[in-house]
Parts: C-alpha cells; structure tokens; sequence
C-alpha cells in the first residue's frame, strides 16, 4: 500500500513557503487575534441554543455543582489538548511509518513527524481531524448537558474551535498548492515544496 509521505525530497522539488510560528511572533499574534472574531459566531449560537431550545440559561439548575462543574472544565480542556495531538499523531502514523514526535511549551503543543515529507491530501486530512473530529464528539456531548454544566460545555467546544486557527490557516495556505507538493513539518513550523518539472 502506498504512504501518503516520502523520507526524502524528491528531485526536481524547491521550497514554496516556509513558517515557523515560534519564529514569526506577528504571525502567531495575528492568528490569535484572528481567532478571536470567532466569539461572535459562536456567541450567536449559544443565545440561538437557549433560547430556541430546552436548554437553560447559565445559571445553576438543580443538577449543577458548580465547584465540580469548574473542576471537570480544566480536566476537559487538558484532555482536549492532548487528544487534539493525538488525533493529529495517529493520522500522521496513517501516512508515514517514521517515528512521532510530540511538543508542548507554554504557548502551544504539537504533534508531527519531522523526517517524513507529507503529500497534500494526507496531510490536509491530519491537519484538520482534530477540529472534525473534537468538533463532533463535543457537539454529541453537549446535547446531555444543560445550564452551568451547558455554559462551561460550549466554552471547552468554543476554545478548542478557536484553537483550531493555526490548522485552518495552513489548510487555508494550502488551498492553490497541487495534491503532488510535500510537507515537511517539524511540529512548530512547516515548509511547502512544489514539483518544478513533471
């Protein structure tokens, strides 16, 4: 079966784009601010929910504890964090048989097999399974939660949207590239190669 990745850049291949978002600060700092003009959607949603649903409002209903609420909502979103690169790792395994490699820091974490050079479709496909995948699975969860319980559920689901942005932004970056360009990513950055001569 053919991999979605080769172990070394072909001939005929040049560097298209390069981004390291550790590096580049004002475009780490733009896509955080730009994450942000999802809160207006997503505020939209919530009061579109509650109000034409059976969902209450964020007080406390009788089933709410408060404390243990808070305490589940920090759990859920380190869980996110992790499952978010998971999820990442095991379609990047998909692709390539090199060995994973995980990153965290205090601004961001990171999943990505740094010697492999992936082609656009499989690694569209890694990039973008976490925000389908959590996205999905956080909407069925909070179809079973209502009041404070709901309010914080649609927090971890909007945060883990908005974190989303860096995926999205190479998606987007991607969208002109041919499906035969490679990707080397090495967890905090990427570079885009294009085939030069058929």
């Amino acid at each position: 079966m053919k991999l979605g990745s080769v172990n070394e850049l072909p001939q005929y291949y040049v560097l298209a784009y390069e981004v390291d978002l550790m590096k580049d600060k004002k475009l780490f700092l733009y896509l955080n601010l730009f994450s942000l003009i999802f809160l207006i959607p997503l505020a939209v949603i919530y009061y579109v929910i509650v109000e034409f649903s059976s969902k209450d409002w964020f007080y406390e209903t009788t089933s709410s504890n408060p404390p243990l609420s808070l305490f589940l909502f920090i759990v859920s979103m380190f869980l996110i964090i992790i499952l978010h690169e998971l999820i990442h790792g095991i379609f990047f395994k998909m692709a390539s048989k090199e060995k994973l490699k995980f990153t965290i820091n205090l601004l961001m974490a990171s999943a990505s097999i740094p010697n492999s050079y992936f082609y656009k479709k499989p690694y569209l496909r890694a990039g973008l399974a976490p925000a389908i995948i959590l996205s999905l699975v956080l909407i069925v969860v909070l179809f079973f939660l209502d009041g404070y319980n709901f309010l914080l559920g649609y927090v971890v689901f909007s945060i883990h949207f908005m974190a989303c942005i860096g995926d999205f932004f190479i998606a987007w970056k991607l969208r002109n590239y041919s499906d035969d360009s490679l990707i080397l990513d090495y967890g905090m950055g990427m570079k885009f190669y294009q085939k030069i001569i058929e």
